[in-house]
């Protein structure tokens, strides 16, 4: 029974410590890409057609007539009404709110005809959103903090 245990362990160790052979090497196929430069290339379109040329800056000046400086006075609650100046810029995704309380820099989203950003401060949190209207020259903010809501008319100051 002895030499039967001895063997198993013999047996054992050896399996335990054989070397193994390594995987087969097996060679990958690349096939060669085409030089960068040749794709990169835009063909030339022709010409620009007077309609697309006047569409393009239709655009341009829609998602731009949020861009400036604007002037109101909101209602912010417990703060009563405070003139807030909004400095827009980025086509309507950055604003930098200037008031008596302080001056904020805030990242917005725009859809091209309303933007909006979410707020938080040592005064509070909340949503904005600023909407201008066709005149182009004045513009509806309204503001959400909690259970408060306000809007105001805002003023652009500057382009």
């Amino acid at each position: 029974m002895r030499a039967i245990r001895q063997l198993c362990f013999i047996s054992c160790l050896l399996l335990a410590f054989a070397h193994r052979l390594p995987a087969p090497i097996q060679e990958i196929q690349e096939s060669p890409t085409p030089a960068p430069t040749e794709q990169a290339k835009p063909k030339p379109k022709g010409t620009i057609k007077p309609e697309a040329t006047s569409k393009s800056s239709e655009s341009q000046t829609k998602r731009s007539a949020f861009d400036g400086t604007w002037v109101g006075m909101i209602d912010l609650g417990s703060f009563g009404r405070i003139q807030n100046t909004e400095v827009i810029s980025g086509f309507g995704t950055v604003v930098r709110s200037t008031s008596k309380l302080g001056t904020f820099t805030w990242s917005a989203t725009c859809d091209g005809k309303t933007m909006q950003w979410s707020f938080k401060t040592k005064y509070g949190s909340g949503v904005r959103s600023f909407t201008p209207n066709p005149d182009g020259k004045t513009a509806l903010m309204t503001h959400e903090s909690g259970d408060f809501h306000s809007s105001a008319t805002f003023h652009k100051t500057s382009p």
